[in-house]
């Protein structure tokens, strides 16, 4: 298995029927509009929502499709990077599979990218038209993860 020790005994979730069931959503991706309708995790802090993501590398991965993961800042984005790092596989070789774009973007990140790999940004603009930039030059489908989403959309004036 690609599954590292680390990520099996976090997945405190039906792995199974979660990995067919996302398997089914990515392959079944349009290539064009209309956007399917997102998958959206919810969970309170230190609930395990990381694993699900770990899950998430290796699916993509094994079926060569680009994973962007936008995070809220800069140090969450390197937090999220070294977690998912660990939980990719127990081999250096798995731990290079998700990268965290904090520069221009290089043939690694690239290369990583067209291989199924993925790559962890912060919500700045630049780095969105970093990856966004590397996404157009593969002209393939992918799957995007916004990671605390519902903290990127509240505003001064929100209350929840």
């Amino acid at each position: 298995s690609n599954m590292s020790k680390g990520l099996k005994q976090s997945c405190h979730f039906p792995l199974r029927e979660y990995t067919k069931h996302y398997i089914g959503a990515i392959l079944n991706l349009p290539s064009c509009d209309p956007y399917p309708n997102p998958l959206v995790l919810r969970g309170t802090p230190q609930a395990g929502k990381s694993s699900v993501k770990g899950v998430v590398i290796i699916i993509c991965r094994l079926l060569k499709i680009p994973l962007v993961i936008v995070t809220n800042a800069v140090a969450e984005s390197e937090d999220l990077t070294q977690k998912l790092q660990r939980f990719s596989s127990d081999s250096e070789e798995g731990s290079k599979r998700v990268l965290n774009i904090n520069g221009p973007p290089d043939g690694t990140s690239k290369l990583n990218l067209r291989e199924g790999g993925a790559v962890v940004v912060a919500a700045t603009p630049k780095r969105i038209e970093k990856v966004n930039a590397m996404i157009e030059e593969l002209q393939t489908k992918f799957v995007l993860i916004v990671d605390e989403c519902d903290a990127m959309c509240q505003t001064p004036d929100a209350h929840n």
